[in-house]
């Protein structure tokens, strides 16, 4: 007999699952990179236009490099994992594996 919930997942299907995490989070961080960007040179010519205005008052550039290097971060951790999954194994993952993969979320309803 079985107790309780167990998820079991083929390493191929979960190779499938972190290179879509890899993905996405790798696109999210180029988002946040051209946003920085684009906002560091909409504050440089917002000064230049504006001489008396506040330094950071709208300058989140720093902010949108900070959410970018996470999402980098968060690919090399999924490539890390993908890299060293053994191949034609079964992997039994909890709650919170699923839910780090994003295939559940992190609450009960």
């Amino acid at each position: 007999m079985i107790e309780g919930l167990h998820f079991d997942i083929q390493s191929t299907e979960l190779s499938e699952i972190l290179q879509t995490r890899i993905d996405q989070a790798t696109k999210k961080a180029d988002l946040y990179d051209e946003q920085a960007k684009k906002q560091a040179e909409l504050t440089k010519e917002m000064g230049k236009e504006i001489e008396d205005m506040p330094k950071m008052s709208s300058d989140q550039s720093s902010n949108l490099d900070k959410k970018a290097h996470e999402y980098r971060q968060k690919a090399k951790e999924y490539k890390f994992l993908k890299e060293h999954l053994i191949k034609d194994e079964v992997y039994r993952l909890t709650r919170q594996e699923l839910n780090f993969l994003g295939i559940t979320k992190d609450r009960y309803y």
